[in-house]
C-alpha cells in the first residue's frame, strides 16, 4: 500500500500563521499522514490552535456518533404494503382487456405463470429477510417488470399473424 499524500502546505496556514480549517479537520479526524510535522508541532504550541484543535476534536466526536446512530436507524417506507398489493392488483386489471380472448388463452397464461410464479416466490422470500429497503425497492422493481413483460407478451401474442406472399421480404 502506498504513502498518502500530504495535504499542500499553503492550504495548512493562514495568513496570520495560524492553522487553517483544513489542517485543524485533518488532525482532529485522525489524519496525521496527510500533514507534516511542523504542522502537528504547532498545533501542540499555540494555544490558539489548540483550543480550535480541541473544538475540531468535539465536532468530529460528535459527528461520528451521529453517523452511528443514523446507520442504525430503519428509514420508514412510504408506501404501505396493502397499496402496493392495490396498484398490482389495478395494472393487472387494466391489462385484462388487451387479452382478448382471455380463455383460451388461459391455459397459456397458466404455463407461463408455473414457470415464473416460482421464481418470483424465491426472490420475494430472500429480499423479505433482507432488512435493507434497497432490496424492497429492488423487488417492486421486479413485479413491475414482470407485470410489464407479461402485458407485452400478451399483446404481441394477441396480434394476428402475417404471412409473406411469394417473393416478398420482410
Amino acid at each position: 500500500m502506498s504513502e498518502p499524500r500530504m495535504i499542500p502546505s499553503d492550504i495548512l496556514w493562514q495568513k496570520d500563521g495560524h492553522l487553517s480549517d483544513v489542517a485543524l479537520d485533518a488532525l482532529a479526524d485522525g489524519q496525521d499522514a496527510l500533514v507534516p510535522l511542523c504542522v502537528r508541532e504547532h498545533a501542540n504550541e499555540c494555544e490558539p490552535c489548540a483550543i480550535r484543535l480541541g473544538d475540531a476534536f468535539l465536532l468530529s466526536a460528535q459527528a461520528q456518533t451521529l453517523l452511528q446512530q443514523q446507520s442504525y436507524r430503519q428509514i420508514p417506507w412510504p408506501l404501505s404494503l396493502p397499496s402496493l398489493l392495490t396498484v398490482l392488483v389495478l395494472a393487472l386489471l387494466g391489462a385484462l382487456p388487451s387479452l382478448g380472448g382471455f380463455v383460451a388463452k388461459a391455459q397459456n397464461l397458466a404455463h407461463t405463470l408455473s414457470a415464473v410464479v416460482p421464481n418470483l416466490t424465491r426472490a420475494l422470500v430472500v429480499l423479505s429477510r433482507s432488512e435493507d429497503m434497497a432490496h424492497f425497492i429492488a423487488l417492486v422493481f421486479l413485479i413491475a417488470i414482470v407485470v410489464l413483460l407479461a402485458g407485452a407478451a400478451t399483446i404481441v401474442r394477441s396480434l394476428p399473424r402475417q404471412t409473406a406472399s411469394y417473393g416478398e421480404t420482410r
